[in-house]
């Protein structure tokens, strides 16, 4: 399981990218969205190889200051009742904001928020 924050930006994902690539001297992986290539929908570094990432995009969705950083965990090798087991205890007295389903890019992946206030990236490659 590896951890990594997930940093969201209103608009300006492409320059803070830039600045934290010339801060690290790394190369950012980037993913454009296709209906507008102005915003980032997917960016990550790594500082250093097999590092956990550091991820970053333009949140589409209304922004709220204070909720721009999100907790990212991967269940790399995990079975899926692992990821479905700690997905369903933070949704307790929280709020799921997508539900555990397969996505594209993940066997399995959803985002909560629990009773805390913190927001949880599940995904499992």
């Amino acid at each position: 399981m590896k951890i990594s924050p997930y940093l969201f930006f209103d608009g300006n994902c492409r320059e803070a990218v830039a600045h934290y690539e010339k801060a690290f001297g790394v190369t950012a992986h980037i993913n454009n969205s296709a209906e507008n290539p102005d915003i980032i929908e997917h960016a990550q570094i790594s500082l250093k190889p097999g590092g956990a990432p550091i991820m970053f995009c333009d949140w589409e969705e209304p922004f709220t200051k204070g909720q721009d950083v999100m907790i990212s965990i991967n269940f790399e090798d995990e079975d899926k009742s692992a990821i479905k087991s700690a997905f369903d205890v933070l949704a307790e007295g929280g709020e799921v904001v997508y539900p555990l389903e397969k996505q594209q890019w993940s066997k399995c992946a959803g985002i909560v928020v629990d009773k805390f206030g913190f927001r949880w990236n599940f995904y499992q490659m």
